[in-house]
């Protein structure tokens, strides 16, 4: 599976400087609202960031929120590399790994998969979808509409609608409410969804 684009991470040299680039995030509202919900019976959970990149939701989760098993694997082992050399209070939590060589077994055992702003760059974004297992807690973070980057992934806004309108009803059997039409203004405006997959 590719990634599209190559996307733009700047290195962090210490651990100091993970938790002030986190700090001055542009997507901490969105993470906020991602802890405020997980923490509503979720926080001993099993939950898995996937393509996590430099690691700093997981990190987020795990030292703001005290989350106790929050994962990220990501294909790119020089991301990994970086969040790996630059903490030690999290290092094991962020490997360098394939989503599409996890077993059955592994994928059973997280209860909460995270995409945050990432399935809109992969050729093949429902083959990520379709290796969630049934009835887990997906976690989506996608660009909104008005995105000034949206139109950059795809050919036409139409051809976007398209896409969100696709991906949500096939991952979700139960939407929650609570964030179906918010949108964040980020860095890129985007939405965030929270479901229950089929």
């Amino acid at each position: 599976m590719e990634i599209k684009n190559n996307l733009y991470y700047e290195n962090v040299d210490d651990e100091s400087l993970i938790q002030s680039k986190i700090k001055n995030h542009s997507l901490v509202p969105v993470w906020e609202d991602v802890a405020r919900f997980l923490k509503n019976g979720h926080q001993q959970s099993n939950i898995l960031q996937v393509e996590c990149g430099l690691g700093y939701l997981v990190y987020y989760l795990m030292n703001q929120h005290q989350f106790s098993n929050v994962h990220g694997i990501d294909m790119r082992s020089d991301l990994v590399e970086n969040f790996q050399k630059n903490t030690t209070t999290y290092k094991s939590n962020v490997r360098n790994y394939n989503f599409f060589r996890l077993s059955e077994k592994d994928l059973n055992s997280y209860d909460v998969f995270i995409f945050s702003k990432i399935l809109e760059y992969c050729e093949n974004d429902m083959a990520y979808i379709r290796r969630i297992p049934k009835d887990k807690m997906v976690v989506l973070m996608y660009p909104s509409q008005d995105d000034g980057l949206c139109l950059h992934h795809f050919d036409s806004l139409i051809q976007f609608e398209r896409y969100t309108s696709h991906l949500l009803s096939t991952v979700f059997l139960e939407q929650v409410e609570i964030f179906k039409n918010t949108e964040y203004m980020v860095d890129n405006k985007m939405n965030l969804m929270v479901g229950i997959k089929k």
